[in-house]
């Protein structure tokens, strides 16, 4: 969802709610459970909203709730695959979340020392395909034994024509003649222990 469409649904919850605030304090003096004196005070209903979006989309904050927890898991499906693309001199294309937002498979694409990353902010000119391979190529002439691109779920090229895991596994299988698997991350990055504390710091 884009940072719009969240502050939209969230002004909408709120005018809802400030409705519904008042007709419960009026229920609430009616049925004598308080006084309206005592009301008085609480007219107005304060909402402070949290963002919970693992793609870490949205302006003015740090880090949003989830973004390092779903970062972590990432790099560790990564590492567990490494051991494999080793020791059998496999390239892996690795799908992970982000729409519009990149931002995981940039940071993921960087701790793990990916190959390559395929993100919805910058989309690769026509041709991309021979580059990769030619940066793949040189890698794999250094010694390198294994091949990680990581593929943002959004990622197009600057023609709008998507970039998925099952396209670049077929370039890197024909035109480089490697075995290349998929490994698709999907949701399973969620929310662990040190978002779940900050959510409750700011709650």
């Amino acid at each position: 969802m884009h940072s719009s469409s969240v502050v939209e649904t969230v002004r909408s919850l709120v005018r809802i709610s400030s409705g519904e605030w008042l007709g419960l304090l009026a229920e609430l003096v009616k049925n004598g459970e308080l006084k309206q004196e005592q009301i008085e005070p609480y007219q107005n209903l304060n909402i402070a909203g949290l963002v919970g979006s693992i793609d870490n989309d949205m302006i003015g904050t740090d880090a949003t709730i989830g973004c390092y927890s779903s970062l972590t898991r990432i790099c560790q499906s990564v590492d567990f695959i490494d051991a494999t693309a080793y020791s059998r001199s496999r390239a892996f294309v690795v799908e992970v979340m982000g729409r519009h937002c990149g931002w995981l498979a940039l940071m993921a694409g960087v701790s793990t020392g990916a190959d390559f990353v395929f993100l919805p902010e910058k989309p690769p000119a026509k041709g991309w395909e021979t580059e990769m391979c030619a940066i793949i190529a040189k890698h794999r002439g250094m010694g390198k034994r294994k091949t990680i691109v990581i593929v943002a779920e959004g990622a197009t090229d600057r023609g709008l024509t998507p970039i998925t895991a099952e396209f670049v596994k077929n370039v890197l299988s024909n035109k480089m003649g490697l075995d290349t698997r998929i490994t698709t991350l999907g949701h399973d990055p969620r929310v662990e222990a040190e978002a779940r504390w900050l959510a409750f710091r700011m709650a």
